[in-house]
This record gives structure tokens, sequence and C-alpha cells, in this order.
């Protein structure tokens, strides 16, 4: 898929060193690419074909209905309240 082939890889790189040094540090690091793209079937969704909607505007923000749609695949159990 298009958009999956131009996600940025060098993003990678950095979200992985990011989530394990503050995993090392007791801190849940919440990586929005997995939310977006699934590297096992190297798709990303981006586009709500049933409401003709985008859930992406300029590449990396969310429109509104992309807030409904990656937020509600947030695990916020991960979290903790202090």
């Amino acid at each position: 898929m298009l958009s999956y082939d131009m996600k940025y890889k060098s993003q990678d790189l950095t979200n992985i060193n990011l989530e394990k040094k503050l995993n090392n540090m007791k801190i849940y690091y919440l990586d929005k690419k997995k939310l977006i793209c699934n590297d096992k079937d190297e798709i990303c969704n981006v586009f709500n074909n049933e409401k003709n909607k985008f859930y992406i505007f300029d590449g990396s923000h969310w429109t509104l209905e992309g807030a409904k749609y990656y937020g509600g695949k947030i695990n916020f159990n991960l979290f903790e309240v202090k």
C-alpha cells in the first residue's frame, strides 16, 4: 500500500530507541505509528472507506475522525495515574 511505503523509516529507529530508554525508566511510551501502521501486513490505516474520510490530513496530524479511530485503539490501562 502506498501509505505504508511512504512512512518514515528513520522514525522507526528513533521510536525503538526512545521506547527502550523510557521502558528502562518504567515510563510507558506510546508510539503513534503502531496505532496507524501494521508492519506485519504492511498497511497504514489513513482513510475510512465507509465514511469517505481521512484519518490523517498532512502526513502526521490526525483529523477528528482519525483521533476517534486511533484513540479507540489506545490501551489506557498501560498508563499509571499518580
